[in-house]
């Protein structure tokens, strides 16, 4: 069971993913093991990831907290295999706070973020995806969902040739209109040279592991 919330963008994005399967675009991964879900909102991509991969284990990230209670109510069923972590994505350990106003900000699946002071009461911990990767305890990172309405553009600005090679699958969602700036070209320079097929599904774009390209 998963809770919506009624008169919110919750019902598009339940529909997205569960009636429209924006996420088949994975369903061939092999046995997948540890799943990042970068900007998780109230939980159906993880919801997704933890049944269509039943041996899979999730930590999933969202920094608003009216979606982070209702991310935490919609793993609580899947039990240990499910990790929330309230806090923004970036690509290094920061403090950031929601940022106000704006069209895209009018939307639960929309919030943005961006750094503030360390004693900001409205602020959080960022976190980066080695640090997610060393809380899991894992060495590699099955599937990589990232949708964080546009801060992927830092995420991916500075540091990512140390953990994508430790990537076998990821699926993102590029925003080129938010404050960051066009996330894709960040992203595109990010990813080149490491040996990884990438499609298009939708509004995603998707990145697979060639099989020489490094082991599980």
């Amino acid at each position: 069971p998963l809770y919506v919330r009624a008169g919110t963008s919750d019902p598009v994005v339940f529909r997205q993913i569960f009636i429209e399967r924006e996420y088949a675009c994975l369903d061939a991964v092999p046995a997948p093991g540890l799943v990042l879900d970068l900007g998780a909102n109230v939980g159906y991509s993880s919801a997704y990831f933890l049944s269509r991969f039943p041996t899979c284990r999730v930590v999933a990230v969202e920094p608003d907290p009216d979606n982070f209670r209702s991310l935490e109510r919609n793993l609580a069923p899947f039990g240990p295999r499910a990790t929330a972590v309230r806090a923004g994505v970036w690509s290094r350990p920061a403090r950031l706070a929601l940022r106000p106003g704006g069209d895209r900000n009018d939307a639960a699946w929309a919030r943005q973020v961006a750094e503030t002071t360390a004693d900001d009461p409205g602020g959080f911990d960022a976190v980066d995806v080695p640090g997610l990767i060393a809380r899991a305890g894992a060495a590699r990172v099955s599937i990589l969902k990232v949708d964080v309405e546009g801060a992927e553009a830092e995420v991916f600005a500075a540091g990512a040739d140390g953990w994508l090679p430790a990537v076998d699958a990821l699926v993102i969602e590029l925003h080129d209109d938010t404050v960051f700036g066009p996330a894709t070209p960040v992203f595109d320079r990010a990813v080149a040279g490491h040996p990884f097929r990438r499609s298009r599904s939708g509004e995603l774009t998707v990145l697979v592991r060639d099989a020489g390209g490094g082991g599980r």
